[in-house]
């Protein structure tokens, strides 16, 4: 009888840690279980962000293009302002130059228009003179 208190007792040791064994196989599933929910959140958030990632260097790729076309743009037309510019000074040194031309020609012309005067000047007093003189004789 003993024997079968001892076998008994063994026994119900046994089931206790069977017991205990199985208690603790349900707590780890679940904390398995809830492991696993957190790395397919955290990989769906990874994903999510990569995806976001994608996007974002997409748009980063085409405003860096779109730059680079406005700078070259920009760079076009202050080589088209550098050349109209350039243009714009030698249309008025010309403009100057026939200016001064201008001005000495006038000057010339004045001069001559003076001299022209004092020479008709000179001839009016000849003729003048040479009317009188024929007056007298």
């Amino acid at each position: 009888m003993q024997e079968n208190e001892l076998l008994l007792s063994q026994l119900h040791q046994v089931q206790e840690e069977l017991e205990e064994y199985f208690l603790r196989s349900q707590e780890q599933s679940a904390e398995l279980a809830a492991q696993q929910k957190k790395v397919e959140t955290l990989v769906q958030t990874r994903d999510e962000q990569t995806k976001i990632a994608t996007d974002r260097q997409a748009q980063i790729e085409k405003l860096t293009q779109a730059r680079d076309e406005q700078t070259k743009i920009a760079t076009d037309r202050q080589a088209q302002i550098e050349k109209l510019t350039q243009a714009r000074d030698e249309q008025t040194k010309i403009a100057t130059d026939r200016q001064a031309q201008l001005q000495k020609l006038t000057q010339a012309r004045d001069e001559q228009t003076k001299i022209a005067s004092d020479r008709q000047a000179q001839i009016q007093k000849l003729t003048q003179a040479r009317d009188e003189q024929t007056k007298r004789n």
